[in-house]
């Protein structure tokens, strides 16, 4: 059964929006294989843990920004990105490599980098790491795909050049756009008001409605009724 958000983040955000402070810590770790069979004159080690960092923290400081105190709403979001497994970490993801058909692929909270593919830190020429961590930790967070337009969110765009700015606010003008934000506050909410989003059955009719549900999940489940066997219609045509 599908999925369509991030289970953690959405009880951390709905808890946010009751008008709490919350912590919601993103852990990673890079195999020891990545350095082996990724690395070139276009990818040092230490662009790659850069790289790397930079993507999952950008994701960070969306997350701060979008779910931060105003005036309709006093929580706050304290994000942040560690560099370790923990089953203390809310999200822990795990990026690796190995030999693919495609240029990268997500299972569970893994990232694999195709081993057999040029890649390249931000300035050089080649498969941008930063470009694909950055599309596939969106993805582990259910936000959906940009289509039809220039995104790093959009598949189809990945190797463009996009331009970083030191600081985050300033993601929005290239990094992230207003599609990438919609899309999160489509599945994960706003903070202009202080109802958590409850994703569940909402058809009344199912045999799993759930009344506490605020958002349709595609969850519900129907039972296929047959009339008794025994059963003889009185009608006569």
């Amino acid at each position: 059964m599908a999925i369509y958000f991030n289970s953690a983040l959405l009880n951390i955000v709905n808890s946010v929006r009751s008008g709490k402070t919350e912590s919601f810590t993103i852990g990673y770790t890079i195999s020891k294989k990545v350095y082996k069979d990724l690395l070139n004159k276009n990818l040092t080690e230490d662009n790659f843990k850069k790289d790397v960092f930079n993507a999952i923290k950008s994701w960070s400081d969306i997350l701060n920004i979008l779910y931060s105190s105003n005036k309709k709403n006093k929580g706050n979001l304290l994000c942040k990105v560690v560099n370790n497994n923990s089953l203390t970490n809310d999200l822990n993801i795990s990026i690796t490599s190995k030999v693919l058909s495609d240029f990268f692929s997500l299972s569970d909270n893994t990232i694999s980098l195709n081993s057999s593919a040029s890649w390249s830190s931000i300035n050089n020429s080649g498969l941008k790491v930063f470009n694909y961590v950055f599309y596939s930790v969106g993805k582990l967070f259910k936000v959906e795909e940009v289509f039809n337009k220039i995104s790093i969110l959009n598949k189809t765009y990945l190797n463009k050049d996009y331009i970083l700015f030191k600081n985050p606010k300033n993601y929005y003008s290239e990094v992230v756009n207003a599609d990438i934000l919609k899309n999160i506050i489509k599945i994960y909410g706003s903070m202009n008001y202080s109802y958590p989003i409850v994703y569940g059955c909402i058809d009344k009719n199912a045999d799993n409605f759930n009344p506490k549900a605020t958002r349709p999940s595609r969850t519900c489940v129907y039972t296929n009724k047959k009339l008794n066997t025994s059963y003889k219609p009185t009608i006569k045509y």
